[in-house]
């Protein structure tokens, strides 16, 4: 498959970036969705199409802001585009698998687990960071998901499941707000960091 020219770009539901980025000096596609209704925490059929077409207009190469973590689940409408194997690599607090609340609509809390269900081209989900109790809590049993819990972070005691991750096939990440401010106060000793050292450690590991 032909890989799609990069472009960085911010969609931007609410003007939270309005403080962080000059629209007229970033160097970022700004993609204005402020004006599309029904997709704060959950996403409207309508709206979700509405998302779309607007990803589709720039591709899903690239960095991408989007928003609060009350739109995470955009992950989902990019990596729905996604036509070929891949591995989904989530750095965030929570699990993004709960039991959806309003049944048919996709949210900021359940969008991994479907992501896992309905992906045809997900060979593994890689979950960083949530409470160990709250990936407990999954009622989702899938081999294609793989997790380190805050507790395992802190505990350096990842290693073991470094076998089990996939290499072979591209690898989407997202990455939740909260966890980019974590790691901007912490840094050389936040947990975050820890964990997205050793991820990136991965392949030498494995080729050892």
């Amino acid at each position: 498959m032909q890989r799609e020219k990069n472009n960085n770009f911010i969609l931007d539901f609410t003007g939270v970036y309005d403080d962080e980025f000059a629209k007229e000096k970033t160097s970022l596609t700004w993609i204005d969705c402020t004006d599309i209704t029904g997709c704060d925490m959950y996403v409207s059929d309508e709206a979700e199409k509405q998302i779309g077409e607007r990803v589709d207009s720039v591709g899903i190469h690239g960095i991408h802001f989007l928003d609060s973590g009350n739109y995470h689940y955009v992950t989902k409408i990019m990596t729905d585009r996604i036509k070929e194997p891949f591995s989904l690599v989530v750095f965030d607090h929570h699990t993004d698998m709960q039991k959806p609340m309003i049944e048919g609509l996709t949210s900021c809390g359940d969008w991994a687990g479907k992501v896992i269900k309905d992906n045809p081209y997900i060979c593994q989900l890689i979950l960083v960071g949530p409470e160990k109790k709250d990936i407990n809590a999954i009622g989702l049993r899938s081999n294609k998901l793989i997790t380190y819990s805050a507790q395992e972070i802190r505990a350096e005691a990842m290693e073991s499941k470094t076998n089990q991750i996939d290499l072979s096939v591209p690898v989407y990440i997202s990455i939740d707000k909260d966890v980019l401010d974590e790691m901007a106060e912490y840094f050389m000793d936040g947990d975050t960091f820890k964990s997205a050292t050793f991820l990136c450690k991965i392949e030498e590991t494995n080729k050892a």
